[in-house]
């Protein structure tokens, strides 16, 4: 199962690149012809100022654009039977997800947290893993873990993933300290 954790956040990117491209695309109009496209005609300097509202929606749409490759690239993990995005189980003494914060917070900051298993490294294995190393939520499980920034809505999809695939390393949603 492929946990994607930028839905909110390309949602919100395509509408507002809908949006600064409606306003370039119609601003523009009025700048070429005030007479069909502008509530009062070609008035004196509203050519001007459809002109002025074009760049400025033109700028925004280019910004942007600027992000699409980041934007539309790939942003998540893969959970299933093998493991958690080439994992293997087998190197995982637990999975589970800490936050920190008050867990009803809007600044709570969730992190999926990967126990390896004693004389397992996991350091370079996923992109964007941090170490940590913190009082386990689990007696048996080392302190030392690897750490990835998730988003909230991705915490229901990670739980269900690891359930099915390997309910014994599942350790729950917890408070995390470092």
């Amino acid at each position: 199962m492929y946990i994607d954790f930028r839905k909110g956040e390309f949602r919100n990117w395509v509408g507002a690149m809908l949006f600064a491209a409606f306003f370039t695309v119609f601003a523009g109009l009025g700048a070429i012809d005030p007479e069909h496209h502008l509530k009062h005609g070609d008035r004196p300097g509203s050519r001007e100022g459809a002109l002025f509202w074009t760049i400025v929606a033109g700028l925004a749409l280019l910004a942007l654009l600027t992000r699409a490759p980041k934007k539309l690239r790939k942003s998540g993990i893969t959970v299933d039977a093998t493991g958690v995005q080439g994992i293997p189980w087998d190197d995982l003494a637990g999975v589970g997800v800490g936050f920190q914060g008050p867990a009803s917070s809007r600044s709570t900051g969730y992190v999926l947290e990967l126990f390896p298993n004693p004389g397992v490294d996991l350091t370079d294995r996923l992109p964007g893993l941090t170490p940590a190393d913190a009082t386990v939520p689990r007696v048996g499980l080392p302190s030392a873990r690897q750490r990835l920034a998730i988003p909230e809505d991705a915490i229901a999809q990670v739980e269900e993933a690891v359930r099915a695939y390997a309910p014994q390393s599942w350790i729950g949603i917890y408070p995390s300290r470092s």
